[in-house]
């Protein structure tokens, strides 16, 4: 029980500030979406796999719904963002409701929004990816 609580207060030092980690050589993904009263919901991924879903309601509570564990899946997403131009799409900011997705590379961190449904194509099916990520009955990833 002990382990799990570090690992949540951890978790939750990196969903609120993703940007913390300083490391040029750390590589983080946040994908999310921020509802009208200000609640989000979305995954965050760091680069040796980890991949916690997360819910943060405007009071600042946060509740962490699931802890996975895949490189394979997360290396996939970060050259599916280089492929899609990710790092070079422009992006403006938005009042809510909006969704998002931040990727922390090189010491920087580059964030997409858009309005719910109206996000960039090129970034639909990884974003619809990195939400749904899951994993089965078998203990594989889907």
């Amino acid at each position: 029980m002990r382990q799990f609580i570090i690992g949540v207060c951890v978790l939750a030092s990196a969903v609120v500030s993703p940007a913390a980690a300083d490391s040029q050589f750390v590589r983080e993904l946040d994908a999310y979406c921020v509802s009208s009263d200000g609640t989000r919901e979305g995954v965050v991924a760091s680069q040796d796999g980890a991949t916690n879903f997360y819910v943060q309601r405007p009071s600042g509570t946060l509740e962490i719904v699931r802890s996975l564990h895949n490189r394979q899946a997360v290396s996939h997403w970060h050259a599916r963002l280089d492929a899609a131009g990710f790092a070079v799409m422009e992006w403006q900011e938005l009042d809510a409701p909006y969704c998002a997705i931040e990727r922390l590379q090189a010491g920087r961190l580059h964030r997409v929004q858009w309005r719910e449904d109206e996000g960039p194509t090129a970034l639909d099916e990884i974003f619809a990816s990195m939400l749904g990520a899951q994993i089965n009955s078998q203990g594989a990833w889907q």
